[in-house]
């Protein structure tokens, strides 16, 4: 295929870097020059080929083995329980005639001495017997007594039957529920699609409904995993298993996973945005600096967002300088930071003047001359 921004050239490589690609991700040897980015974020086509085979086969989502085992059984399940209640219904439906057929010919059978016996005098003497008993009462009245102790408890199993149906159509309901919240997680789009933004505040602004407990789960997972590759890492780790602790009775996984994707949409856009690239404690980039103080004071969302770049600093080198810089609002907005969990932080090339006390963090500093002050 042909380079659609440079003719005649061939695409050579796809490129992999997290961005809003300008060449939409297909190279020539003319774009991987003007692209801007490091060379191994450009992979060549038979390799990026390869590497996505592999992956496929990694979490072999090529084989469907196992998920066409477990949808058998299902299947077979619901093919078991669907034959069984019909038989179940049947049986039941065949008991009910014939116990109710067996009341009315108990019934029938002493209506029928009379019309069948209008002769008495003709009568056999088994039939008089019965009609002697009739009369007295006793035999009738034994009939009546007992055929009022079946439809009692004929409708004591009919109400008993009918609570357990109730509550058989109450589960089957709530395996429905979540078998539909299955489908809607398997409908929902992960997240908000990646969008390349170029103002810091509208940056910012998009993680405003995070949660800062879901930042402090993220820094506790990565510290214990040790990465270094901190958007590489909870990219691959979307799972129900991760957002456990996440969930509750306010947040559904789906919510968490969402946020979750929000916020490694901030990241990647922190990354190319001056805000990683820039001093923002110096003089040239004081406009700036005070309109996004301006914008953000006082808002905490965004402030934890901020308190959450600078322990960044302390696991992905790549967010040093925004950390820095996020580290350098929050003391200009005297923003307490008593207390913070800011343990290995990195501060880069920045003049910090502001409160950073009681906060047992053990610094890494890199040309940094004030926070060479703090023991």
């Amino acid at each position: 295929m042909q380079c659609t921004h440079h003719i005649n050239k061939p695409i050579v490589s796809i490129c992999v870097a997290p961005h809003k690609c300008q060449y939409q991700r297909k190279l020539c040897a003319v774009c991987q020059y003007e692209h801007g980015v490091d060379i191994d974020q450009s992979v060549p086509i038979q390799i990026f080929q390869e590497m996505v085979l592999k992956k496929l086969q990694d979490f072999k989502l090529d084989q469907s083995y196992e998920l066409t085992q477990q949808k058998m059984s299902f299947k077979t399940v619901l093919s078991d329980t669907e034959r069984m209640m019909k038989k179940i219904w049947q049986d039941l439906s065949e008991s009910i005639k014939k116990m109710y057929e067996q009341i009315e010919l108990e019934n029938q059978s002493y209506t029928n001495l009379i019309s069948v016996n209008t002769n008495l005098s003709e009568s056999s003497s088994t039939d008089l017997e019965k009609l002697v008993s009739i009369v007295e009462g006793k035999s009738i009245n034994d009939w009546n007594c007992q055929k009022y102790s079946y439809l009692k408890l004929l409708e004591k199993i009919k109400n008993g039957w009918d609570n357990g149906i109730q509550a058989f159509i109450q589960n089957s309901n709530e395996v429905l529920k979540k078998l539909q919240f299955i489908q809607m997680e398997l409908n929902l789009v992960e997240g908000e699609e990646y969008q390349r933004k170029e103002d810091l505040y509208e940056i910012l602004a998009s993680v405003q409904d995070i949660d800062e407990q879901i930042y402090k789960g993220i820094i506790d997972e990565q510290r214990k995993e040790k990465i270094s590759d901190i958007i590489l890492s909870i990219s691959k780790q979307v799972n129900l298993k991760q957002y456990e602790s996440f969930v509750n009775e306010y947040a559904t996984t789906s919510d968490i996973k969402k946020k979750i994707k929000k916020i490694i949409n901030a990241l990647r856009n922190i990354l190319d945005h001056p805000f990683n690239k820039n001093d923002y404690s110096q003089k040239g980039c004081e406009k700036e600096r005070l309109n996004v103080i301006k914008k953000i004071s006082g808002n905490k969302t965004i402030i934890d967002f901020l308190k959450f770049l600078v322990q960044l600093t302390s696991i992905d080198e790549k967010f040093i300088r925004c950390g820095s810089n996020g580290l350098s609002l929050l003391v200009e907005m005297k923003v307490d930071l008593t207390n913070q969990s800011f343990e290995d932080i990195r501060i880069k090339n920045t003049s910090l003047i502001g409160r950073i006390i009681k906060s047992q963090i053990r610094w890494s500093f890199l040309n940094c001359p004030f926070c060479m002050l703090l023991t």
